[in-house]
């Protein structure tokens, strides 16, 4: 247990608000037939609490449709949706519903704060896949504050969430590398 939280401390990756010109949350998965996973619930409610907070005037919210799975909405209109019901006026809610990985998602936030003039990004993700998405948005010429949502499993609390844990820290390992030797980090 305490090599595990060791494990998933180091790759964790924290960090205090900050001001910046928008509000980015990163999906992490829908379920039938259009629910929000827990981990894209967490990572909204953190962005909407930062936004509420004057942090950023806007949200872009990011998270694109399952190919396989057309009858459901993007994940990032869901989030829309989840917004405005937490309180996000709607002109202040961005969509960006064409990316299906991190890679995506940075390319394609990249070109919508480009063209709206926006540089800096509160980035909202969980703790363990901020490191890879940070260096994404970064390598794409974006200023980004982490703004890590709560992460499940950090500070584990039985051999089973351990496990959890140590296959998400592994995945993370293992896809940064990948997106080092593609060039996207």
């Amino acid at each position: 247990k305490q090599l595990i939280d060791a494990v998933a401390l180091h790759q964790a990756v924290g960090g205090a608000p900050a001001k910046a010109d928008v509000i980015v949350v990163l999906g992490a998965g829908t379920a039938w037939p259009g629910i929000l996973l827990c981990g894209s619930l967490l990572r909204l409610q953190h962005g909407v609490w930062l936004y509420q907070r004057g942090y950023a005037p806007r949200l872009i919210v990011s998270g694109g449709a399952d190919p396989s799975r057309s009858w459901v909405p993007a994940e990032a209109e869901l989030m829309r949706q989840m917004a405005l019901t937490m309180g996000a006026r709607p002109e202040d809610v961005v969509v960006e519903d064409r990316s299906s990985r991190t890679y995506e998602n940075g390319v394609e936030v990249a070109a919508i704060m480009r063209r709206e003039g926006w540089r800096s990004a509160l980035l909202v993700t969980d703790a363990l896949h901020m490191r890879r998405a940070r260096l994404v948005f970064e390598r794409l010429g974006i200023q980004v504050y982490p703004a890590p949502s709560h992460t499940l499993g950090i500070g584990t609390t039985t051999p089973g969430q351990g496990l959890m844990v140590l296959e998400r820290v592994g995945y993370e390992i293992i896809a940064t590398a990948i997106y080092k030797l593609r060039g996207w980090v």
